[in-house]
């Protein structure tokens, strides 16, 4: 699977610069509407000035509008997207707790084993601890018997 990295910072300060460009647009429609409405009506009218401002002005308006709305996904995405990575820290979390516990529950298994294990072999020692004995015992009788 491959890797998704978003880097909310940069993207927030990318949206924090896409809101300055439209502040900036939004004031560049302002000062058209401004010349479009101090314009004498009988130079607007010449080559069709006045219509071209208006057409400038809807334009700007629209980008205007495209941008605000690119901020508002953005912001969103970053706040869905916040929230998913929250969700899945805690379930990871959870699962890596659960992980845990069984881990400690195998290894108090084997712990389990281990006792056993070395209770065998204590178990082992004394019958070997015996068995050299009667073999020290059988050993000494031999010497006795190839004595007399």
């Amino acid at each position: 699977m491959s890797l998704i990295d978003i880097r909310i910072k940069e993207i927030l300060q990318a949206n924090s610069q896409l809101e300055k460009q439209r502040s900036m647009i939004s004031s560049a429609r302002g000062n058209i509407k401004g010349v479009s409405n101090s314009l004498d009506r009988k130079i607007a009218a010449r080559r069709n000035i006045g219509g071209r401002l208006d057409e400038v002005q809807l334009a700007l308006h629209d980008i205007e509008h495209q941008l605000k709305a690119l901020e508002k996904f953005t912001n969103q995405s970053m706040t869905a997207y916040s929230n998913n990575e929250r969700k899945l820290v805690s379930i990871a979390k959870k699962y890596t707790l659960s992980r845990k516990s069984v881990k400690s529950k195998n290894w108090n298994a084997f712990k389990g084993i281990k006792v056993k294990f070395s209770a065998k072999k204590q178990k082992i020692w004394k019958s070997v601890a015996k068995t050299l004995k009667i073999l020290q015992q059988s050993s000494e009788y031999l010497d006795d018997v190839h004595q007399s």
